[in-house]
């Protein structure tokens, strides 16, 4: 079923489980695990809020959202409310990169704009209100905020050219990254979920530096094609997916059998 309205203030105190031996979070399905950071926050009244488990970093607190933005469809707002988890359960789970990174998706049933949070927020303090719509030729088109121009050059074709890439999850995550810092950056077919996930991963091996033109964006939705997972050298990793949960599940499944997991 459709996730319930979350995360409007991120106050109080984590008292959740913690990682595991490892120091990674708990190995569940991603999908279960975004649906369940959401729901579970209906568990206690809306003033208690409620805590969300495996954080192994900073306090973290969930609250239902009293009210969907008044401009805003029913799907538009669940959109938002999808991807403001996904930003969420990614610090988390240690997906994040402080204020960088990026996880976007269009705006329902619009084809020419995507929701991008604005530069400089923290992925622990995501809203459902706080996104804008970013046009594909790169402007505002609604919201408040400064749009980082790297995610605008890679999103923004990726978003326009993929008819797959209605989410679109830009990441620096530690271990897919190390594993992107190598000659061979190849995913090996050492066990079902590697299997898994290598048929359906496309390889960048070129990096020239930060992405500061759509044309570069455009470069990596040709060389993706119709695989859903991109191994970027010397850089990072992207997936796509035609919802929130889809984009987030490939990023789970390439962080936790990445290099040392």
């Amino acid at each position: 079923g459709k996730m319930t309205a979350i995360a409007v203030d991120c106050h109080g105190k984590e008292r959740g489980k913690t990682a595991n031996r490892n120091g990674r979070p708990p190995a569940i399905s991603a999908v279960a695990a975004l649906k369940w950071a959401t729901l579970s926050a209906q568990r206690l009244p809306r003033e208690a809020g409620n805590s969300v488990g495996f954080s192994r970093r900073m306090p973290m607190q969930y609250r239902v959202s009293p009210k969907a933005l008044d401009n805003s469809s029913a799907e538009e707002w669940q959109a938002r409310v999808d991807l403001a988890a996904a930003h969420r359960l990614a610090f988390n789970q240690g997906f994040s990169e402080g204020i960088f990174n990026h996880l976007t998706f269009t705006v329902p049933g619009r084809s020419d704009r995507y929701y991008q949070i604005p530069f400089g927020t923290h992925w622990s303090e995501v809203t459902a209100s706080c996104f804008m719509e970013v046009g594909y030729d790169g402007t505002r088109l609604a919201g408040e905020g400064e749009i980082e121009r790297s995610a605008y050059c890679i999103h923004a074709p990726i978003h326009r050219l993929n008819a797959r890439a209605a989410a679109v999850f830009h990441t620096h995550m530690p271990f897919a990254s190390a594993l992107a810092r190598l000659e061979d950056q190849s995913i090996l077919p050492i066990g079902q979920t590697e299997l898994g996930t290598l048929m359906h991963t496309a390889y960048d091996d070129i990096y020239t530096g930060p992405a500061f033109d759509p044309a570069e964006g455009e470069r990596l939705a040709e060389v993706i094609g119709d695989k859903t997972v991109l191994m970027m050298a010397n850089h990072g990793v992207a997936t796509v997916g035609n919802s929130v949960a889809e984009a987030y599940d490939r990023l789970y499944y390439v962080e936790s059998r990445g290099p040392g997991a």
